[in-house]
């Protein structure tokens, strides 16, 4: 397979023996000056002596090629390894165009704010300059601020935990919940430790919008789980990435605005334990987060999770309008069972209202948010 057949020829360049397979147990190689003189002695003549020099030096350069060597001198198992080797090159800057696409639409419109901004100072348009500065100022006053002192990765990765957790590329799934349950909620807990209820929360946290190349499941991130059902985002060949960019340009699929995290915190601890990471593109209506927030219920009990960490009492969250008619229909659809161990203490408070979910989860709120409300309502 790797010999060279391409100089098996009687041209300036070919190789200086010819070669015998009718035997293929047995090739036979002979020098084309072969002078003949021992063959009754049953030795090679002195031309034909130097037949192995040029045989060696054949599997030397073809166990270890030359980067310079033509591409025609080369087995079929280099080739494969330069084809690998391009292939890779390729999704890399078919990524890097996508992120360098992203970044200069990103410009784009930070230039357009920036026209917009002077347009108004200019007109001396003094509602909407008030308008602008109150929505910097609410986006300022919600976004952390910068800490002194700040320490480095190096002291980050020595004396800091850090949580992995199993990203959603795609539409959400069963197993992403599960394999996050498993590995961050149940193997951190003893078998000893005594159950507690536990509250699941769910809300959005910024995210940079472009495509990212998760090289262990040589997918591409970052898209909506509510369109990313439309494209394959594996990356087989470079169709693939130029399929998932026309689709995002045709707006069929979208990057993720924002991500919604849902975690899961015990009533006697501080800590939360991640369940999910999905980009959304806020298109999602309250028949999705329905089907969402059962589908996370669900996964905790399949996974064990209710049995062995503990079950789940409430589920808090924002005041965000694509949630509002799905936590009713979820947490607000039984009233509380006389036989219930709870409902001797609270039928005894007037005004609190009584109704639950299935398993009397009951439906909670972030107090961030609360106060957020009440600060604007002031």
């Amino acid at each position: 397979m790797l010999f060279p057949w391409e100089c098996y020829h009687n041209g300036p360049d070919s190789l200086p023996f010819t070669l015998d397979i009718s035997n293929p147990t047995m090739p036979q190689a002979q020098s084309k000056l072969c002078l003949g003189s021992l063959a009754m002695q049953d030795l090679p003549c002195d031309e034909c002596a130097d037949v192995p020099a040029h045989i060696a030096r054949l599997a030397e350069v073809a166990r270890d090629p030359k980067s310079r060597t033509n591409y025609r001198y080369l087995g079929l198992a280099h080739m494969q390894d330069i084809a690998r080797s391009y292939a890779k090159q390729a999704n890399t800057l078919k990524l890097q165009g996508l992120n360098d696409s992203h970044k200069h639409i990103k410009a784009l419109t930070q230039l357009d704010n920036h026209h917009r901004l002077l347009m108004v100072v200019s007109e001396n348009n003094i509602p909407c300059l008030q308008q602008i500065i109150t929505a910097w100022w609410m986006a300022a006053s919600i976004r952390p601020q910068p800490k002194t002192q700040t320490p480095s990765l190096r002291t980050l990765r020595t004396c800091a935990s850090f949580t992995t957790i199993t990203p959603t590329i795609g539409p959400i799934r069963d197993e992403h919940i599960h394999a996050n349950i498993h590995t961050i909620v149940l193997a951190t807990q003893s078998p000893t430790s005594p159950k507690c209820g536990v509250s699941l929360m769910i809300d959005e946290i910024t995210l940079e919008e472009m495509a990212v190349h998760f090289s262990k499941y040589n997918q591409v991130g970052g898209l909506c789980w509510k369109h990313s059902h439309l494209v394959n985002p594996v990356l087989r060949t470079y169709k693939s990435a130029i399929n998932i960019a026309q689709k995002i340009h045709a707006g069929q699929v979208h990057l993720g605005k924002e991500l919604t995290v849902i975690g899961a915190s015990f009533f006697d601890e501080d800590d939360i334990y991640p369940l999910l990471a999905a980009p959304t593109c806020k298109a999602e209506d309250a028949t999705d987060m329905e089907q969402l927030l059962a589908q996370v219920i669900n996964c905790w009990s399949i996974a064990g999770a209710g049995a062995s960490a503990g079950p789940i009492w409430s589920f808090a969250m924002d005041g965000d309008t694509t949630r509002r008619t799905a936590r009713h229909k979820l947490f607000l659809k039984n009233a509380l069972a006389p036989e219930s161990p709870l409902y001797g203490t609270l039928i005894n408070m007037p005004g609190l209202n009584l109704f639950t979910g299935d398993d009397e989860v009951t439906l909670d709120f972030n107090y961030k948010h609360i106060l957020k409300h009440t600060f604007f309502l002031i």
